[in-house]
């Protein structure tokens, strides 16, 4: 998956933001293509056991053409994701366990239960 951050350009600290989060949302829509593709082609085996070498081969093939169709601008997803990502403000990331409107809350105020 690192194939799409191998020919990484310098850019400007917003460039560079910008540019890791169209790489990282493409990157993901790659991985959810290859496991939907992986699970369209057990579906069809009907659970038939496969040849190692063969399902090996396969999981390359599909991973390839997903990243291939990923960074060729995909179904959408990773416009989608880079859509979101951008309109969230740099200052506030998120932190496990917290969701984004604790993030946006002022401290001290009462934002509702922690998790």
């Amino acid at each position: 998956m690192n194939a799409i951050l191998t020919s990484r350009p310098q850019l400007g600290p917003a460039a560079e933001q910008q540019y890791k989060i169209k790489a990282n949302a493409e990157a993901f829509e790659a991985i959810l293509l290859q496991h939907w593709w992986a699970s369209m082609a057990q579906s069809e085996l009907g659970g038939e056991e496969q040849d190692p070498a063969l399902a090996t081969f396969q999981s390359c093939g599909m991973q390839a053409v997903s990243l291939a169709v990923a960074h060729g601008g995909g179904i959408g997803i990773a416009r989608l994701l880079e859509q979101a990502l951008e309109k969230r403000p740099a200052e506030l990331p998120l932190k496990p366990g917290r969701s984004p409107d604790e993030a946006a809350a002022k401290p001290g105020s009462s934002g509702g239960a922690r998790l």
